[in-house]
């Protein structure tokens, strides 16, 4: 819809990143965009060094990804008390709808569990709905080691889509801009 205000003839293509070359049919890019977390919505650990992979399949060489993922750097290890935030507040005609988040940290799972909860209040009475995801624990470190695993180079990394500098202890996510290796192909397996 977007492109489409802009006047701009942009073909999307939609699939799962552990089958890339399925929806890519061979096709390779200069960019590719892996944000909002997506790359820690994987099973395990394994799984995530397989997507960073695929990523690389969807690469012409000398491309660039851009990708973004919530860290552990910023959490003390063992944290376990929940956490409640408050995300957004919308006051409306019908009402107010208040979107909260509830972290819990599963260090034996190494899993992140996000509980979103969205209530409404209203003259009518509140509505309350919940939906719970679980993240991979990653700490910057190891999303470096992926990316250099997959044969990306000149990996940069920041706190923060902005450009921020990543400051240890203190930023919960990680931006990287990291350029794939010509050599790639016979350096990470992939083909």
């Amino acid at each position: 819809a977007e492109a489409a205000k802009e006047d701009l003839d942009i073909p999307f293509l939609v699939g799962d990143i552990s089958s890339l070359s399925s929806v890519l049919d061979g096709k390779t890019y200069d960019c590719v965009l892996c944000i909002g977390t997506s790359l820690t919505h994987a099973a395990s650990i394994e799984q995530m060094r397989h997507w960073v992979r695929n990523l690389g399949t969807a690469l012409k060489p000398d491309g660039v990804l851009l990708l973004q993922c919530q860290t552990v750097d910023n959490v003390q290890p063992g944290k376990s008390d929940p956490e409640l935030q408050v995300l957004r507040v919308l006051p409306g005609q019908d009402g107010t709808e208040v979107f909260l988040r509830r972290t819990h940290y599963r260090w034996q799972e190494n899993k992140i569990e996000k509980l979103f909860i969205r209530v409404v209040l209203s003259s009518d009475g509140t509505i309350a709905e919940e939906r719970t995801t679980a993240l991979q624990m990653i700490r910057k470190s190891e999303v470096q080691e992926m990316l250099h695993d997959a044969g990306f180079s000149d990996v940069q990394t920041y706190g923060h889509m902005s450009m921020s500098p990543f400051v240890e202890g203190e930023s919960d996510g990680v931006f990287v801009i990291a350029t794939l290796q010509d050599n790639r192909r016979t350096t990470n397996g992939c083909t």
